[in-house]
């Protein structure tokens, strides 16, 4: 978890001239009469060592938004008054950078950070440590849709490359990195060695909590790509080890529930099932949550002319095992009555739909929209 260390590269001498900017006095006088005729001049340090201040304040207290806005501020006005200072000048890029991306605005905060990362190298060298500490930003950064996927694979390729230089294999800077960049670029050939690597070395260390979340990407990378006995192998030792109201956890057991239903064990999906309903019981006022869902197959006779028309209500009973029971079609477009009887014979014929909530039965209603299925003949 990224912790909001300001101006995250030490410099300091430019925490001195801060210190010194904060306890400026105006070095003018002015009597009071010629005060209240005169609008005060603007002090471009002071106002910097304000504007600085506020961006601290509230990185601490997580309102990325104002301190994006304050970021930004410093900026500009440091670039004026530390226009010789190569190293403040970076630092102040690199503040900004970092406040958009904790605010979630990827892009402009991947862009802002490519800035910071040429002026790091101008200032410390292309191969320091600050140089290092932005590229492992630009890494979190990075957006990992389809259209940035060779950007981000080369950020993780630079920025592995980089902390070799710095860091032992086995460290737990590595590890950290390791797992950062496994769950960054996930669909990379690379991402399950890094991640089973990371998970070793946080094994050696003792650190339980790293080395589930490991273990539990590399089971989130195997369900992906439908390799489900190797993503139950994986995300076996989560629930081993984490406490069992632990939100990854909890979600370890949900992934296993798919994959034992995707191999045909639907007993060991249900052990699963069970753990997560005794650890967050049904309190009557939350609706439930499928874990599993069986996709139909509609037969060939159900032709569909108007997916997007065509709707039913569905009315089911959640079982103590939370099984789906006795579907009955309570309403449906006028002209599907066909549609409606053939989805209640899904539904009670196929492997059922699983809740996150199963300890309690009850009579639930669902709008089943026939567009929302992967409808095929």
């Amino acid at each position: 978890m990224a912790s909001h260390q300001v101006a995250d590269i030490s410099l300091a001498d430019f925490r001195r001239r801060e210190i010194a900017v904060g306890r400026r006095l105006p070095t003018f006088a002015i009597c009071a009469a010629l005060a209240l005729a005169v609008p005060a001049m603007a002090d471009p340090n002071a106002e910097f060592a304000a504007a600085f201040t506020a961006y601290r304040e509230t990185m601490e207290a997580s309102r990325y938004i104002e301190a994006v806005a304050h970021a930004e501020k410093a900026r500009e006005l440091g670039e004026e008054i530390y226009a010789d200072d190569a190293k403040v000048i970076a630092t102040l890029a690199y503040n900004h950078g970092y406040a958009l991306a904790m605010m979630g605005a990827s892009r402009p905060a991947y862009r802002v950070l490519k800035e910071a990362r040429k002026l790091m190298g101008r200032a410390y060298g292309p191969d320091s440590v600050q140089v290092f500490r932005v590229e492992m930003s630009m890494l979190n950064t990075v957006s990992p849709d389809s259209v940035a996927q060779g950007e981000a694979k080369g950020q993780l390729t630079r920025v592995l490359k980089m902390a070799r230089r710095h860091h032992a294999e086995d460290s737990e800077v590595m590890a950290e990195l390791k797992l950062n960049g496994g769950m960054r670029v996930w669909w990379d050939r690379r991402a399950p060695d890094l991640l089973n690597e990371a998970a070793e070395t946080f094994e050696r260390l003792g650190k339980t909590d790293r080395e589930a979340r490991a273990r539990f990407w590399i089971g989130k990378i195997h369900l992906e790509r439908d390799r489900f006995r190797d993503s139950v192998e994986s995300m076996t030792p989560v629930v081993e080890l984490l406490p069992d109201d632990d939100s990854v956890a909890l979600m370890a057991r949900a992934h296993m529930v798919e994959a034992y239903e995707e191999l045909g064990e639907s007993d060991r999906a249900t052990e699963h099932c069970l753990a997560i309903g005794k650890t967050v019981p049904w309190t009557g006022t939350v609706d439930y949550q499928p874990l599993f869902k069986e996709a139909p197959v509609v037969p060939k006779g159900a032709v569909i002319m108007d997916a997007t028309k065509v709707f039913v209500l569905l009315e089911f009973t959640v079982d103590e095992m939370g099984f789906v029971r006795d579907p009955v079609v309570v309403k449906s477009n006028p002209g599907t009555p066909a549609l409606g009887a053939t989805l209640a014979e899904l539904v009670r014929a196929s492997a059922p739909q699983r809740s996150t909530l199963p300890r309690n039965s009850a009579t639930r209603r669902g709008l089943w929209m026939a567009n929302r299925w992967p409808w095929r003949a």
